[in-house]
């Protein structure tokens, strides 16, 4: 067992089984840890952890906060991981985009205008039409409505910013 409680922990512990010679501490084992507890962590909690770290974040809506955590969540190793997989949703992202992606971003304006019902599935339809379409990959999306390559999850992400804001933000890119 690697992920136990702290009763027990001390139920097994055992000061003779404890070895001072050559202690390793393993970064990349701690981190993954980290992500075990957030993933498992209650969203009130997990909320109340990230407003107490970043006081940015106290006048956000308190429901935009919640479905930005449970989105997160997943991804989350660690609390800062929250604010580098939202800040696009609270920021306007410094997108610089070569010609090949300007004319995408075009491509997305053209089909995402045309969508009636702003929902997961029509988004993804959409995101999988110019995939296909052009070629490219997931990262090559991400970066022309982010700014990065990768990130939470890409329709709910874009249901959460809204149809208008994602059109108003492609617009400015692909000028």
């Amino acid at each position: 067992r690697e992920i136990m409680s702290l009763d027990f922990m001390i139920l097994f512990f055992e000061l003779k089984d404890v070895n001072t010679a050559s202690p390793i501490f393993d970064v990349k084992k701690l981190e993954w840890m980290n992500g075990e507890y957030i993933r498992k962590c209650q969203i009130s909690n997990l909320m109340f952890q990230i407003l107490d770290q970043n006081k940015k974040l106290k006048d956000i809506d308190k429901s935009l906060l919640e479905r930005l955590i449970r989105l997160a969540q997943t991804r989350m190793k660690t609390l800062n991981d929250f604010n580098e997989l939202t800040q696009h949703f609270f920021e306007e992202p410094d997108i610089k985009l070569n010609e090949k992606e300007k004319a995408i971003g075009e491509k997305f304006i053209e089909r995402f205008s045309a969508i009636e019902q702003w929902n997961n599935e029509t988004i993804l339809r959409e995101l999988k039409h110019i995939m296909a379409r052009e070629h490219i990959s997931m990262s090559v999306i991400y970066k022309i409505l982010t700014g990065r390559d990768r990130g939470l999850p890409l329709p709910e992400s874009l249901v959460i910013l809204g149809k208008e804001k994602v059109l108003a933000r492609l617009k400015k890119e692909t000028i």
